[in-house]
């Protein structure tokens, strides 16, 4: 396989890779435009030798998010193959996903303001509850669960807007390939209990990882840092009971208990719904500052905390200038793709990354 780039994918020009992992590789790209422009997006491919579960599972992802429309989900707008190759066209975020937030934070010793991390989950709440009650043609519901909400899933884009992506390991009705019954596929730090336990699971399994994660966006510890099951559900019925003020001392009680019962080891005791989550949020954000919103987010965090990617900036400028055709590919072959291996649409995890109970502790950098 062709592996110099700029080249040409299909009807897409690959322009630099974002990601490679085991299974994959993402790159940004454009469409080919004869005598016109394009905007950059992100092309998602599988490698090759991949087994067939694997590629089902691509199929079905692409699948799922192509028939899905919503602001705070990565928009899906072709799914196809070139030659053996499967891939997913999606939108380009511009931005960070929340593990480099978490771990810009530790490095600068700074926390995101209360409503700045409220502000994430309320619109990340806003992806899950929409997909959570997705429907096919027909309008019978999917019964959509991510099964992956974790750090690395959740982009924050520049202007402050908030983006689920990676439906990889995504359930729904429709879904063909199953998963083993000993095997549990997602990220320790963020799975629900009752996932490890082999117990029934639902939708509360995302109310679950969204309580997670706002833990750890008020708090910049980490909410049970453990990769062994067994290990993990001890740290999370422990850490159930030590609300995030405990940690940090200014945040209100109705934070802890917003905390307290999205983190909750029963599903019975957690918040029905992504909507009833979202709403409880809602009143807590009102409470603090009423105002927030992704305006504020982007001055406040992402603005000071992080410096546009020189190497997107410079690929804006060639798309603008030329149209993406045999000069816009001559053009192009000056410019080296950057070694720096940032992603904007998905990047290293942050759970994977970090070993550290305590990220504001400077003695664990």
């Amino acid at each position: 396989m062709q592996s110099t780039l700029p080249r040409i994918f299909g009807r897409f020009v690959l322009i630099d890779r974002l990601a490679k992992g085991g299974m994959g590789e993402i790159f940004v790209a454009a469409p080919r435009v004869a005598n016109g422009r394009s905007k950059l997006c992100a092309v998602k491919t599988i490698l090759r030798g991949r087994s067939r579960d694997f590629a089902q599972r691509f199929r079905e992802e692409g699948a799922l998010l192509t028939s899905m429309r919503h602001p705070n989900v990565v928009d899906v707008f072709e799914m196809g193959r070139v030659g053996l190759e499967h891939y997913m066209a999606m939108e380009m975020v511009v931005g960070q996903d929340a593990s480099r937030l978490l771990r810009r934070g530790h490095r600068l010793q700074r926390l995101l303001p209360p409503a700045g991390a409220l502000w994430i989950i309320h619109q990340l709440l806003a992806a899950l509850a929409y997909c959570h009650r997705h429907t096919d043609e027909c309008g019978s519901a999917l019964g959509v669960i991510h099964r992956d909400v974790s750090p690395g899933n959740v982009l924050v884009s520049y202007d402050g807007y908030v983006k689920l992506a990676d439906f990889g390991l995504a359930y729904s009705a429709r879904k063909i390939t199953r998963t083993a019954p000993d095997v549990v596929l997602g990220k320790m730090g963020y799975m629900a209990p009752e996932r490890l336990l082999g117990a029934p699971t639902d939708q509360r399994a995302d109310i679950f990882a969204a309580g997670v994660l706002l833990f750890e966006l008020l708090t910049g510890v980490r909410f049970a840092p453990s990769r062994m099951a067994n290990e993990f559900l001890r740290m999370a019925a422990r850490r159930a009971h030590h609300v995030p003020s405990m940690l940090r001392p200014a945040l209100p009680q109705a934070v802890d208990r917003l905390v307290q019962r999205a983190v909750a080891m029963d599903p019975d005791q957690r918040f029905s719904s992504a909507e009833a989550f979202q709403e409880a949020l809602c009143g807590v954000l009102a409470a603090i500052d009423p105002t927030y919103g992704a305006r504020q987010l982007a001055e406040e965090v992402m603005a000071p905390w992080f410096h546009e990617d020189p190497v997107l900036a410079r690929l804006d400028k060639l798309i603008a200038r030329h149209s993406l055709d045999g000069q816009w590919l001559e053009a192009t072959r000056e410019w080296q793709p950057s070694s720096s291996g940032r992603s904007h649409t998905q990047g290293k995890n942050w759970a994977d990354t970090q070993t550290e109970v305590d990220l504001l502790d400077p003695s664990a950098r």
